[in-house]
């Protein structure tokens, strides 16, 4: 088995256990929380999301670019003091912003509980998720995925006990996620109990800084961007509709990305160390054209899939308040598959043109309000979902041009045999769509079998020829890690 093969294996196994529980989780909790409680933690989610962009996902941003450099200079205990002084001082602005929320704001008692558990779990998960890069960039993918499966069990486990047997609300879900994080706290201190780190004067370290600054100035502005991007259809359908509404989007927006993210994230695991590597060594070019077909050829055929049966998901997953929209999710996760296809080309632009990314996402927001604004009036959350889908294929277009991947090479491959595959879902999707399902009234627990079993006669064959079958792709992995 190649090496690429393995270690898809093992992302696999460490996707696949969250997701299972994430759905169990999923019909569990949706009958418990009422949809203003999935409204407020929402809201508060997303405003929270704008927070760890601004303090914490910068930091990521440094750490994905510049560790490596580091690591091959031999100062790899230099970056993890600078990393670690950067996590500290945003740790302190974030108590600091948290306080004066908490003591000043006109909120009531319980949403300032929310609001100060919120902001603990997201400090606590500060270096969690900066040691988590480090695990992906030196390729320790057994460690990574102990951790994903944990985070996984024990939020699961202290939910359902917080709730069940203590009868706690919605702020349960802040108390797990604290709880969990301390484990997790505990476990990377002692897996990194070897690793030194030099703490420079900081004079010294400010001047160290300099290098990264304007590209951590650039990152910080694009990824608040799109988080802007990603989140400003709640606060629209909120202010347009109800809180309620709101609820009922961010969860079926959940659930619509939930299949995908299975294997979204396993891929983005999986491949974005070589990705990284190979814009550190300027070969890009030539990865991308081996690798975006792959992306293509897994994710558009799942879009497909999801949409066939999104009826039959919803009514197995939610109560019937949320799955009366079901229509919604295959707008939702084509919108999931352009953003993520879109990915590439970004990182590209991040290297070689960092003031390009936040101008795409700008565009990007710019026609997604515009969008929500007319069709959400008219279509209630269908319309966000429209929109949504509409600005992420813009943002796809847009980093296509600039980071001149544009050529149909990058989407599809030039082995004419390996297209013909793509007839395989879209005739069974068909068939399904306008045969077997205007004719005969299947139940659930077959519908689930028959949409495996369609799955399973296009990804394997597909999945048997890239990473058994085809040595140039498998090759191309072995040969970064000589």
């Amino acid at each position: 088995m190649s090496k690429i093969a393995k270690e898809s294996a093992i992302f696999f196994a460490g996707t696949l256990i969250p997701a299972a529980i994430g759905f169990i989780s999923v019909p569990i909790f949706t009958r418990y929380f009422t949809p203003a409680e999935y409204g407020i933690n929402a809201l508060i989610d997303t405003s929270f999301v704008y927070i760890n962009t601004i303090l914490f996902g910068i930091i990521s941003s440094i750490v994905w670019r510049y560790y490596n450099e580091y690591k091959a200079k031999d100062k790899i205990d230099v970056f993890f003091g600078i990393v670690t002084f950067l996590v500290r001082f945003s740790i302190v602005l974030t108590v600091m912003g948290t306080g004066s929320i908490v003591l000043f704001s006109k909120f009531d008692s319980y949403t300032k509980w929310l609001i100060a558990l919120k902001a603990s779990g997201i400090i606590l998960t500060a270096y969690v998720s900066v040691y988590g890069i480090i695990l992906r960039l030196d390729g320790k993918a057994k460690a990574f995925n102990v951790i994903q499966i944990f985070n996984a069990v024990a939020n699961f486990v202290f939910i359902y006990l917080l709730t069940k047997l203590f009868g706690i609300r919605n702020i349960a879900m802040y108390i797990s996620a604290i709880i969990t994080a301390v484990f997790v706290e505990i476990f990377l201190l002692w897996y990194f109990r070897k690793q030194k780190k030099t703490y420079l004067p900081l004079k010294e370290m400010l001047a160290t800084l300099m290098p990264v600054l304007s590209f951590a100035v650039i990152a910080l502005l694009s990824n608040f961007v799109q988080n802007i991007l990603d989140s400003s259809d709640r606060y629209m359908i909120s202010a347009m509709q109800d809180v309620n509404a709101t609820g009922l989007y961010d969860k079926l927006y959940g659930v619509s990305n939930r299949i995908m993210a299975i294997f979204s994230t396993v891929f983005m695991n999986l491949f974005t160390p070589y990705v990284y590597k190979s814009l550190s060594e300027k070969t890009s070019g030539v990865f991308f054209k081996e690798l975006m077909p792959v992306y293509v050829g897994i994710f558009l055929p799942l879009v497909m899939y999801y949409s066939v049966f999104s009826g039959i998901i919803c009514s197995i997953l939610l109560a019937k308040e949320y799955s009366s929209w079901h229509f919604i999710l295959p707008c939702i996760s084509l919108g999931y598959f352009f953003v993520c296809l879109a990915n590439f080309p970004e990182m590209v632009i991040r290297f070689e043109k960092p003031k390009f990314v936040p101008i795409g996402y700008g565009g990007a927001l710019v026609l997604n309000i515009i969008l929500n604004a007319i069709l959400i009036p008219r279509f209630n959350i269908m319309g966000a979902a429209i929109g949504t889908a509409a600005s992420y294929f813009f943002v796809l277009v847009y980093f296509s041009l600039i980071a001149k991947t544009k050529s149909i090479s990058y989407f599809f491959t030039s082995k004419k045999k390996v297209n013909l595959l793509f007839l395989i879902p879209v005739t069974e999707c068909i068939v399904y769509q306008f045969i077997i399902k205007q004719k005969f009234s299947i139940k659930p627990p077959f519908c689930v079998v028959l949409a495996v079993l369609m799955a399973a006669s296009y990804f394997l064959p597909y999945l048997y020829y890239y990473f058994v079958r085809n040595k140039r792709f498998t090759q191309l992995f072995e040969e970064k890690n000589r």
